[in-house]
């Protein structure tokens, strides 16, 4: 099924202006529950403030879209502009290039990073120095010397995690697969248990963890559900993702 484009747009390319969509380049697949009255089972609905007008309930008839630009996104070309579009994507792969240009909506400008993507457009939020926080603000790590063979160790532990590309296959959200596992045994009349999480051995020496994670060898990425409560329970995770009607992208 193809995409829908969630906003359209200009690419302004010194005097080149390229009609442009704007998609998404991800989407969720996490598993969400709906709200329901504990005294009947009857689902909720739910009521929209604005907490700017008294806190008046916002009928979905005076509502309009938007979203909040914050992650990657698919250029696509709109209506007579594939020509441009493709000598532009072309142009900058051969260049090796990408462009740094300010996306405009809504009286607002945030920094974003076009870039070629197989055979077109993709366009990244990025930060204005003065969002950026300095890492000096955090708290560091104290000032501590190792010994070369630490370091030896420490090396030898990358090279062995290390392989020649990314497979995202590999990767994929767990904690979802159980939850819906737990789902269906729920639905089976069956008790909903977790079992605890087996505590490692603490070993302080740090000489002695990586001769030890070294002997192991490469472990699977790990299951993001650690621990947790005994009984499962069912929690709101409700995300609306919304769009604008018009936007457009400044070079």
């Amino acid at each position: 099924m193809a995409s829908r484009a969630i906003a359209s747009g200009t690419i302004s390319f010194g005097l080149v202006s390229i009609p442009a969509k704007l998609y998404t380049a991800a989407h969720s697949e996490q598993v969400s529950f709906n709200m329901i009255h504990k005294k009947c089972g009857g689902r909720v609905k739910q009521q929209y403030i604005c907490p700017t007008d008294a806190n008046e309930v916002v009928e979905r008839s005076d509502m309009t879209k938007g979203f909040e630009h914050a992650k990657s996104y698919y250029l696509g070309a709109d209506k007579g502009g594939d020509k441009a579009y493709r000598l532009l994507s072309r142009a900058m792969d051969d260049k090796e290039r990408v462009a740094v240009g300010r996306w405009a909506a809504r009286g607002k400008e945030q920094l974003v990073l076009v870039r070629p993507y197989e055979d077109g457009l993709i366009l990244h939020q990025l930060f204005y120095a003065n969002e950026v926080r300095a890492f000096s603000e955090i708290d560091g790590p104290a000032k501590l010397s190792f010994t070369e063979k630490e370091r030896d160790l420490a090396l030898k532990l990358i090279d062995q995690l290390t392989s020649e590309a990314f497979e995202a296959e590999k990767y994929h959200d767990t904690y979802s697969d159980k939850v819906r596992e737990a789902v269906e045994q729920k639905v089976a009349g069956q008790e909903i248990t977790i079992a605890p999480e087996a505590p490692r051995a603490q070993i302080i020496d740090l000489f002695d963890a990586l001769k030890k994670t070294l002997a192991e060898g490469p472990k699977p990425p790990p299951s993001v559900l650690k621990g947790g409560p005994k009984k499962a329970e069912a929690k709101d995770d409700e995300d609306e993702e919304e769009s604008p009607k018009k936007k457009r992208a400044k070079g």
